[in-house]
């Protein structure tokens, strides 16, 4: 089966920090930890402003930000679809499209712009959380 899924510890990540201001390629890193490759490069490609170093506080806050965001339901859509864009989505919900045909005229709608696209497991996550 697979190995089960934690998240990185503030420990974890102060080693990142120390490693990568050391030059170390994030698959060193990764074995080092024992860590999957992928895991490392998604750390520093989310936790990393651009042209600035990866600092392991920063990166903290910004996970333990996108964590508690992400229980209080607050998403793209909104709690109950309140949003602009989860506005639009309901509006096409009641013209019977489908999540999937919804997901895709929004990229069609907004091509470069992932604010304002969603994918259809989104919207069907939606759709199961408000209240009927």
């Amino acid at each position: 089966m697979g190995q089960a899924y934690s998240s990185l510890s503030i420990e974890e990540r102060t080693q990142i920090s120390l490693l990568r201001s050391q030059d170390v390629k994030p698959a060193e890193i990764a074995r080092q930890l024992g860590r999957s490759k992928s895991t490392i490069s998604r750390e520093l490609g989310r936790n990393r402003s651009a042209g600035k170093p990866y600092v392991a506080a920063a990166a903290q806050q910004l996970a333990t930000r996108r964590r508690t965001a992400a229980k209080k339901g607050r998403r793209k859509l909104g709690p109950m679809l309140d949003s602009p864009l989860g506005r639009f989505v309901r509006s096409e919900l009641r013209r019977a499209l489908s999540p999937e045909q919804i997901a895709g005229r929004l990229k069609r709608m907004h091509g470069d712009d992932l604010s304002q696209r969603v994918s259809h497991e989104t919207i069907y996550q939606a759709i199961y959380l408000v209240p009927r």
